[in-house]
């Protein structure tokens, strides 16, 4: 994907990203997004990753790298043939100091031939599920219809330390 094709996507997605919900009262809040891009695994069990660089207001101001895998299921009996549907797992890490900072444990769900669709998880700042969640990051991914290439990832993610 040309770098010109990979803005005019991200334009395209700008959009469909919801604000973040409201964080609990409890905490200071920080949230951002980012853009970087996303490659859906090629086939059942298959393994694909993705990666963006974030950047955070609020709170506790900081820009970092969002990064895992993608590892392709079927959520159980989905009648889709043509679905996408799996666990992401990743971290976000600001290259300061032993890392990870964070850690992301969610899933992801689209459509295999329109080559779009979306991604939610959890911010935990220990290895899951040992802590509680503090944050959450939700977005969408578009990358060529049908076939198994490097797309394009828009985040949104709000953390409350």
């Amino acid at each position: 994907m040309q770098l010109t094709s990979f803005a005019l996507a991200a334009a395209a997605l700008t959009p469909l990203i919801a604000a973040p919900a409201a964080a609990p009262v409890s905490c200071q809040t920080s949230s951002g997004g980012g853009v970087g891009t996303w490659s859906t695994p090629e086939y059942h069990g298959g393994v694909g990753q993705f990666q963006a660089v974030v950047t955070l207001r609020g709170a506790a101001p900081a820009q970092y790298t969002f990064s895992g895998v993608l590892i392709e299921n079927d959520f159980g009996p989905i009648a889709c043939l043509s679905c996408l549907s799996g666990e992401l797992i990743g971290t976000l890490d600001d290259g300061v100091g032993p890392g990870p900072d964070y850690y992301i444990e969610g899933g992801y769900f689209g459509d295999w031939l329109r080559g779009t669709g979306s991604f939610s998880g959890v911010i935990r700042d220990t290895p899951f599920p040992v802590s509680a969640p503090v944050g959450f990051v939700q977005g969408r991914f578009a990358e060529q219809p049908a076939f198994a290439s490097q797309g394009v990832l828009l985040a949104a993610l709000e953390i409350c330390d």
